[in-house]
């Protein structure tokens, strides 16, 4: 199989989220990076919002990326202790993940162990905490 690459962003134009090629722009006082779709149209994304694609999809199919979340408010990301994509709890106010204990290492649990369970709810960049004004 294939190991598909892609990202996805928020579109400083829009606010709508971006899916393609990750592009470095050199030279540029707006935005730093750029996402360019299928068809060759360049996007400038917010920086903040850029996640890359685990190359896995959830219980319903939908593909899994950086930043997503689960009906439990349990975030994906990249792990650096095993360099591996991981789950965690994600405290939205604060924008931190709170690790808990695995068998691993003192951090997340692997996405690989919950996979089959996962039904993707959104991702952390467009979340909107309804109790907020």
């Amino acid at each position: 199989m294939d190991r598909i690459i892609k990202f996805r962003g928020v579109a400083v134009s829009s606010g709508e989220m971006v899916y393609g090629c990750l592009i470095k722009k050199r030279y540029t006082a707006f935005a730093d990076w750029m996402i360019e779709d299928e068809n060759g149209l360049g996007s400038d994304v917010v920086t903040e919002t850029i996640g890359q694609f685990t190359g896995l999809k959830d219980k319903n199919g939908k593909e899994i990326f950086e930043g997503d979340y689960d009906n439990d408010f349990q975030v994906v990301h990249w792990c650096e202790k095993r360099s591996g994509w991981a789950i965690s709890t994600y405290d939205f106010p604060t924008k931190e993940h709170i690790c808990c204990h695995c068998y691993s290492c003192e951090g997340d649990f692997e996405i690989s162990e919950l996979i089959d369970e996962i039904k993707i709810a959104g991702n952390i960049h467009q979340y909107t905490n309804p109790c907020q004004d």
